[in-house]
C-alpha cells in the first residue's frame, strides 16, 4: 500500500482531487476546480479553485454519507476566518 494518494473526479464543470500525505495523518485534502466559461479549468498552481483540508471527524461523516449509513451531512470549515460550506448528500 503506498503512503500517498491523488485521485482525481471530474464532471462537466467541476473537478476534485483528493490527496493523501503519509497514512499515518489524520487528515486529507479536497481541492476542487471549476470550468470556466471559456472551456478551460481553473489553475490551482496559480491560487485558482478551493482546496479544503478535513480532519478524522470530517472523513468518517463523509465516509457514512458515501456508505449510505447517513442521508446527508453539512458543516462550515473554517480557514484563516475563511468559511466554507460543505454538504455532502445522495440525490434522488
Amino acid at each position: 500500500m503506498a503512503d500517498k494518494h491523488n485521485k482525481s473526479f471530474f464532471g462537466q464543470s467541476t473537478g476534485m482531487f483528493l490527496q493523501s500525505s503519509l497514512k499515518t495523518d489524520p487528515f486529507i485534502f479536497l481541492r476542487f476546480i471549476k470550468k470556466k466559461e471559456s472551456g478551460t479549468w481553473e489553475k490551482p498552481s496559480i491560487g485558482e479553485g478551493k482546496t479544503i483540508k478535513c480532519g478524522l471527524e470530517e472523513i468518517v461523516m463523509i465516509l457514512k454519507v458515501l456508505k449510505k449509513n447517513s442521508k446527508a451531512w453539512s458543516t462550515v470549515h473554517v480557514f484563516k476566518e475563511e468559511k466554507t460550506p460543505i454538504s455532502i448528500k445522495w440525490e434522488g
